[in-house]
């Protein structure tokens, strides 16, 4: 049986993903958007993990999706120092394995027919938009920490 590198680093960065939220959420008073932060992407990374578990591709594509809409709105929402060095963390991440495996990990485990494969996510140049959103939360964090 061979083993897909791409999804193990997936895998893997989903765990370290779910404790760090796990530090966040136990060692801060969140509050408001940024509790409901904590608290969807928990859920996400539940949902992929599930996803794995049963083998079912459309659980990691809704997964992808609410990553995606995550990624860029933390930046904007938060002003959590800790949620904000996830998010960059995370986008440090993202941006290593888009290098190393040439392209998104978590396509590689999705379905043929993925509802993330689509004519509207072809459009965007991701390799530009998470540098962009990385930079958004060093920003945030310089200006406001």
């Amino acid at each position: 049986m061979e083993i897909n590198k791409a999804i193990v680093a997936c895998d893997m960065g989903n765990s370290l993903g779910m404790a760090g939220l796990a530090v966040i959420l136990f060692f801060n008073n969140l509050k408001g958007y940024d509790l409901y932060i904590v608290m969807y992407l928990i859920i996400g990374i539940a949902l992929y993990t599930i996803g794995r578990a049963i083998d079912k591709p459309l659980l990691i594509e809704i997964y992808h999706y609410m990553l995606a809409i995550i990624f860029a709105a933390i930046p904007i929402i938060s002003f959590n120092k800790e949620l904000l060095n996830w998010h960059l963390l995370f986008i440090i991440f993202t941006l290593g394995t888009r290098k190393a495996f040439r392209g998104c990990i978590v396509r590689q485990a999705e379905s043929n027919e993925a509802i993330t494969d689509t004519n509207f996510t072809r459009k965007f140049n991701w390799d530009l938009i998470f540098p962009m959103l990385g930079v958004a939360s060093v920003t945030k964090l310089y200006v406001y920490h």
